[in-house]
């Protein structure tokens, strides 16, 4: 993350909105440039875990969770 770019977020941003940018490096000092914009580094240990470039996820869910909507619609 670097001004220019953080700028150019900024310039598309309302007054009342908050912003949370979450990036592997930035400039020094940068995280200070606007009140409502906070930067956080992902951790490399997050990172380490992540794959890149895949477009097909596997995510092995067990138990997926059961919303009240689908059980009315099960239950027509």
């Amino acid at each position: 993350m670097n001004s220019q770019y953080l700028d150019a977020i900024k310039s598309g941003m309302g007054e009342d909105e908050y912003l949370t940018i979450a990036c592997c490096s930035s400039d020094k000092g940068i995280d200070r440039a606007y009140n409502h914009i906070t930067i956080k580094k992902i951790p490399q240990m997050l990172l380490e875990r992540c794959e890149f470039g895949k477009t097909d996820y596997n995510l092995n869910i067990v138990h997926p969770p059961v919303y009240e909507d689908e059980e009315e619609y099960d239950a027509e």
